[in-house]
């Protein structure tokens, strides 16, 4: 992937990325199907590991996509994220994520 495609995956990860106006919390209850798709897909196809790791490994982010019905696109976008040489490190499934 070329800087300029990486570059426009971050801009647009960051336009999807939900924003609370008067603190760092999101409230990912009320994001709606199209923004998650979006924001995970973003991620994932920018240079940003550390990004992809801290969304995809994000309880609320989570229990959000389940809620809605997007139980399977997590693991797909987590498989995705595995098999790029990058975050192969990065993910150490076992200890990322809580048991709820």
């Amino acid at each position: 992937m070329t800087l300029g495609a990486s570059k426009f995956h971050q801009v647009l990860a960051e336009y999807f990325h939900p924003k609370a106006p008067t603190s760092e919390l999101v409230n990912w209850g009320i994001i709606n199907n199209r923004i998650l798709s979006e924001l995970s897909y973003q991620y994932l196809h920018t240079n940003e590991p550390n990004q992809v790791r801290n969304l995809l490994c994000n309880p609320m982010f989570i229990d959000s996509c389940i809620k809605i019905g997007m139980f399977n696109n997590i693991f797909e976008d987590l498989n995705f994220a595995i098999e790029k040489v990058k975050l192969k490190t990065l993910f150490r499934l076992e200890t990322q994520f809580m048991v709820v």
